[in-house]
């Protein structure tokens, strides 16, 4: 069909691409959209096709290249991963508890932090602002969502695999996991001498590096697909379930030499010692490869809650086991200790939670305190360790609008909008946090944006719509 020329009253100008659901729905490609979006046709304007001779009406300006996609996440209430700190407020105290945290890691101390929050007190918020800052600093960085059903905080390998499936770099935005880092290893003879070192042997990174190092030589290509078990070794050493170590071990035997035993890296709840022991070694050879370590991010830790009463005692065993090797040399014997020692047969049963005393690896974890939830447990760890965060005040939402208003003119090449319009909708936005009509900064910035968003393409009635609001404020 033909493409008409619609306007719609919060994503502006745009073309009908096609009709469906007996017309009753249109698909429009929007001028300020990434995608073409599927509306319905009673919320579109101007919906008739235009004679030749007729210009197309003046659309309005369209957001910058780059501001397009960070807009879309607002419209949703999803603060832009590229512009996080930007939109940070209240924060300040935390934020320098974190870099001072950063400072202990990056010089071989103890790092974890738990931050201890209500929901919409921004604890995922931090931990996306937490992991740039790391990342800055020189850091690989790995964040995990727990889940109740895909990734346990019971199950220590699903926990390890998924960390690795979304290890970032501080030098490049390539494919995650551990490739490139390995890859940087191999060019280090520091590297190669320290895990070949009997005193400093890692029973899993040491054989990796050593596997990695017989398929570069000349002569491997003869004897095994070269491409392939390098594939598989990484696959491995990442988790992932259908890679078999004794298979990997009997393709290896035909390279010359006697290379290490690959173990095995079993999905088996009471292996928390095991799983931190190989995260540590990741943070020691990253910061032999020029790295300053690494930091691990776990969100939604209250998902503990969800668990039967096993899982959750396998749960606490990998919190306690993470706050050993984080920090072992400041924690408290605790009864938890001789659980974190389970696990594992002959040589795997004599590994520490930490490599290397856990130098170099630090840790921020996030909790909604709840009855029954993992905050039961929070002598696992240190007490300095534990950030309680506070609710973010009106005023604190106040600044928030005002920082969403400068972005988004910005990003929609507006004139800024009057000094008494601003402080209107910030005035605004205050009197509903505070009656606790907006209860979060999800919620704060979705609705200043849509607020803008009647702004940009219907400027008259702009006044009319936060009078309407604020009269249902009152309600």
């Amino acid at each position: 069909m033909n493409h008409h020329s619609i306007q719609h009253p919060l994503h502006g100008h745009g073309q009908i691409v096609e009709l469906r659901r007996s017309g009753r729905m249109a698909v429009v490609d929007f001028d300020d959209l990434p995608l073409p979006t599927l509306v319905p046709i009673r919320e579109l304007e101007d919906f008739s096709p235009r004679p030749d001779n007729e210009p197309e009406p003046t659309p309005h300006p369209a957001p910058k290249a780059h501001a397009t996609r960070p807009l879309e996440s607002m419209r949703l209430g999803v603060v832009p991963a590229a512009d996080v700190a930007t939109f940070t407020v209240a924060r300040d105290r935390e934020i320098a508890s974190f870099d001072d945290t950063l400072d202990t890691v990056d010089a071989g101390g103890a790092g974890l932090q738990l931050l201890l929050g209500d929901y919409g007190t921004g604890k995922t918020h931090l931990l996306q602002l937490f992991s740039h800052r790391a990342r800055r600093k020189g850091f690989l960085t790995a964040r995990v969502t727990l889940d109740a059903r895909e990734c346990r905080p019971s199950h220590p390998r699903r926990i390890y695999r998924a960390l690795i499936h979304q290890l970032r770099y501080p030098d490049h935005d390539g494919a995650p996991g551990l490739g490139p880092l390995f890859e940087r290893a191999l060019l280090s003879e520091d590297v190669g001498r320290h895990f070949a070192d009997n005193e400093s042997f890692h029973l899993y990174l040491s054989p990796t590096l050593q596997a990695l190092r017989a398929l570069s030589k000349p002569d491997a290509e003869e004897l095994v697909d070269v491409a392939e078990t390098r594939r598989a070794i990484l696959n491995w050493i990442e988790g992932h379930r259908d890679v078999s170590n004794g298979q990997l071990n009997k393709r290896l035997s035909v390279l010359p030499g006697s290379l290490p035993w690959l173990y095995s890296l079993k999905d088996y709840r009471p292996w928390a010692r095991i799983y931190t022991y190989i995260l540590t070694g990741i943070a020691a050879l990253a910061r032999l490869s020029g790295y300053a370590g690494l930091f691990l991010f776990v969100d939604e830790a209250e998902r503990f809650e969800l668990l039967s009463n096993q899982n959750r005692a396998f749960a606490l065993t990998f919190f306690r086991a993470l706050a050993r090797a984080t920090c072992a040399n400041e924690l408290a014997p605790h009864p938890m200790d001789d659980r974190v020692g389970d696990g594992g047969h002959g040589v795997l049963k004599t590994l520490p939670a930490a490599y290397d005393d856990g130098k170099y690896m630090g840790a921020a974890i996030a909790i909604t305190p709840s009855p029954n939830a993992l905050d039961t447990g929070l002598d696992l760890v240190p007490e300095h360790s534990i950030v309680n965060l506070p609710t973010p005040s009106p005023e604190d939402y106040g600044d928030l609008a005002r920082r969403v208003t400068h972005f988004y003119t910005d990003a929609c090449t507006q004139p800024p909008l009057e000094h008494d319009r601003i402080e209107s909708l910030v005035e605004l936005i205050e009197r509903l946090t505070r009656r606790n009509q907006l209860l979060n900064a999800r919620q704060v910035m979705k609705t200043v944006v849509e607020i803008l968003d009647v702004h940009r393409h219907y400027p008259d009635r702009a006044p009319g719509v936060l009078r309407n609001i604020d009269r249902v404020a009152d309600l």
